[in-house]
C-alpha cells in the first residue's frame, strides 16, 4: 500500500509546537464554516431578488438607474439633423431643469419637452427616453473631463422614421452664439 508522507515542513511545526496546532484548526474550521454560510446566504437572497444591500437593509442607491436628474441641469448648444430622410441639420441651444424628478427641456426651435431614465431592462435600451417638440428621443450619455454631462440622442417623429435624427448636447459655459440670439 502506498501512503504519501507529509513534507518536512509540515512535520516541523506539530514537532516544535505540539500544544499550538489542536487549538489552531479547532478555531479554523467553525470560522470557515461561519464565512461559507455568510456567503452562502448572501448568495441565496441574490438570486431571489433581494441583493447584498437589501439582505444588510441598506437602500438601494440611484446609481443603478443614473445620477440625478439635477446632475443634467443647466444650458446646452444642440447640433446634428432632424428626423427623416431630408435629415435638416439642426443648431439649436437648450435648458435642461431638473423638476420633480425628471428633466425638463426648454430648445429655442425643437420646442418644450421632458427626459426621464429608462425602465426597459432590454439590453442596449438608451438609458434616457422622452421628448422634445414632436419628436421623441431616446439619449446616451457620458461626462466630458470636466465631469459634465454630454448627450448623444436618437429623434423620431412617432417612432415612425426610417432615417432618425441624431443630436448631440454639449453643457456650455460661453455667450450664446447668433443662432440663438433670439433664444431666452
Amino acid at each position: 500500500m502506498h501512503t504519501t508522507a507529509w513534507p518536512p515542513s509540515a512535520r516541523l511545526l506539530p514537532a516544535l509546537f505540539p500544544g499550538l496546532v489542536r487549538p489552531f484548526t479547532a478555531a479554523l474550521v467553525p470560522a470557515i464554516l461561519v464565512l461559507a454560510a455568510l456567503v452562502l446566504a448572501i448568495l441565496v437572497l441574490a438570486a431571489f431578488g433581494g441583493g447584498p444591500a437589501q439582505a444588510m437593509g441598506q437602500a438601494q442607491t440611484q446609481d443603478k438607474e443614473g445620477p440625478p436628474p439635477g446632475y443634467f441641469a443647466g444650458t446646452y448648444e444642440v447640433i446634428g439633423r432632424a428626423p427623416g430622410a431630408a435629415g435638416q441639420p439642426l443648431s439649436d441651444w437648450l435648458q435642461i431643469s431638473a423638476r420633480d424628478g425628471q428633466m425638463v427641456l426648454h430648445a429655442c426651435r425643437a420646442g418644450n419637452g421632458g427626459l426621464t431614465f429608462n425602465t426597459s431592462t432590454r439590453e442596449g435600451a438608451a438609458p434616457l427616453v422622452g421628448s422634445i417638440g414632436d419628436w421623441m428621443l431616446r439619449c446616451h450619455y457620458t461626462n466630458d473631463s470636466n465631469n459634465y454631462p454630454r448627450l448623444t440622442c436618437y429623434a423620431v417623429h412617432d417612432g415612425m422614421d426610417a432615417v432618425p435624427g441624431l443630436l448631440a448636447l454639449w453643457p456650455v459655459g460661453w455667450e450664446k452664439p447668433e443662432h440663438a440670439a433670439d433664444c431666452p
